[in-house]
């Protein structure tokens, strides 16, 4: 564990939860089915990012709860992606760092009252982020866990 991560366990953002095996994986399911559901494109552009922001979340969640770590700070989405980013590979936090621009623009379309235009070519690149995001985590899972590597198959 690194110093801010147990520097955020002290100031109450993190906690230590142990999470069975049970949860983990369907964390992870959740996170392959919220990418699939960000696939079709009969779904509006800004229903696919949404979703497509959901199967990041999720995903960099179930790397914190395959720590033991639960999230408790009042900003959970930023600090449940900075904490995956620290517990995770150089090359996940990496790519989390990008994902904090899809959770931008993702709040600016779920909560800002006006008019967001996800165009074609953003909405691509935040789904081809978040596929190289589940397969980084993915890897990260097996090696937290390897006893449910079995259940923890990349997204296709």
């Amino acid at each position: 564990m690194t110093d801010r991560i147990q520097s955020w366990v002290d100031a109450g953002w993190l906690s230590h939860v142990p999470a069975a095996d049970e949860e983990v994986t369907g964390l992870w399911n959740k996170s392959v089915a919220a990418l699939a559901d960000a696939r079709p494109e009969v779904m509006s552009a800004d229903a696919r990012l949404i979703r497509a922001y959901d199967a990041g979340r999720i995903a960099a969640t179930a790397v914190v709860r395959c720590h033991g770590l639960r999230v408790r700070a009042q900003n959970h989405h930023e600090m449940i992606l900075k904490s995956a980013a620290l517990l995770g590979s150089p090359e996940l936090a990496q790519a989390l760092n990008e994902f904090d621009r899809v959770r931008h623009m993702r709040t600016e379309v779920e909560y800002g009252w006006q008019e967001v235009q996800v165009d074609d070519d953003r909405l691509v690149r935040a789904l081809r982020l978040v596929q190289r995001i589940l397969e980084m985590v993915a890897a990260e899972l097996k090696a937290c866990r390897p006893h449910v590597a079995a259940h923890v198959q990349p997204p296709d």
